[in-house]
Parts: structure tokens; sequence; C-alpha cells
């Protein structure tokens, strides 16, 4: 059995804050990873097959579907994530969009961007919309799997 890990939710809504992100190290059983992986892999394959059979395009993003094995407890009922999201979002909030942006090898770096538009150029707001991302590939500089510029989520300047 493995030991869970204990974040410290303060620090983490607080380099959220400043960076625009927050790294939850370790947080999902490599096991539920692999699960996932596994059944994510014949999916995309299907997905992309639907659109591209010569894979021309080398970068796909499509909906993932809400079922298990992608939504798992492990992610979705994790104390950590769930106390980490009520506490910027409200009790309230709701996952409304479970997607993949999936590269393959060969393809460009996507341009930067911010994955949510201002609600108010130049007001800050609270935050109404936050990206939850979790790798299937191990994470390192030279594999990725995502490149964020620190301070470019969670600002009111465009």
């Amino acid at each position: 059995m493995e030991t869970e890990i204990q974040y410290d939710i303060d620090q983490h809504l607080e380099e959220w804050k400043i960076n625009g992100f927050t790294i939850f190290e370790d947080l999902i059983p490599l096991a539920t990873i692999e699960r996932i992986r596994e059944a994510w892999i014949h999916y995309r394959d299907g997905e992309i097959k639907k659109r591209d059979p010569d894979l021309k395009e080398k970068r796909y993003n499509f909906n993932v579907p809400f079922i298990k094995p992608f939504v798992d407890p492990d992610i979705f009922e994790h104390p950590a994530v769930v106390q980490f999201l009520e506490n910027a979002l409200g009790q309230d909030y709701v996952w409304a969009e479970f997607d993949s942006n999936t590269p393959f090898p060969g393809v460009d770096y996507q341009q930067w961007h911010r994955d949510t538009p201002l609600l108010f150029p130049d007001l800050m707001t609270p935050a109404y919309n936050i990206g939850v991302k979790f790798p299937l590939v191990d994470t390192f500089e030279d594999n990725g799997s995502f490149e964020v510029i620190p301070s470019t989520q969670y600002i009111a300047d465009t």
C-alpha cells in the first residue's frame, strides 16, 4: 500500500496565484496512470483514424469521454485536488471540459497562449476556470509533457 503524501494546499494556492500554476508531484498512483494510458492509446488511435488516417497533423486535440478508466477517483476525488479546487473556485466547482492535446514526434511546439481568455481586460477577477493537467508519460525537461511560462495564466494583464 502506498503512503499518501500530505500536500500543503495553502502553499499550492500561493504558488498558483504567483506563477499561474502549481505542481502536485507524485499525486496519482503509477498503476492508475498506466491503466488510463493503456485505455487512452486505444481511444486516441481510434479518434485520430476518424480524422486523419495518415497522421499528417502530428498534433491532435479532442474531448476525452467522462467514463472510466479516464475519470478515476484517484484523480478527480483526490483530497488534495478537491481541497485545492474548492479553495480556488468554491465548493460548487464543476469539471466542465475534459480534453487531450496530443503531440506526436516531429510536431512543432505550440505558440505561447493562455488556456483561458480574460473575462475583462485589465481587471483581475476571481478565477472562474482552472486547467488541471495530468500527463500519461514521464515528464522531464527533454520530454515535456507541457510547458508554461510563469505568470501567464492567472493575471489580468493580456
